[in-house]
């Protein structure tokens, strides 16, 4: 592996982390009903591509 083929895993990596945790900051901060009605909303789109396929 080349250094900067490590140097952007770990780009990639830092960035996926600080995604997540920014993710989860705004979930925090988001009444449950609303953060329960989007997981509703993405199972069911979800479940819906697995039937096309």
């Amino acid at each position: 592996m080349m250094p900067t083929d490590r140097l952007t895993s770990r780009s990639t990596i830092f960035d996926s982390s600080a995604n997540e945790k920014m993710a989860a900051a705004v979930m925090l901060n988001t009444p449950a009903i609303v953060v329960a009605s989007r997981m509703e909303i993405r199972v069911e789109l979800m479940s819906g591509l697995d039937r096309q396929m």
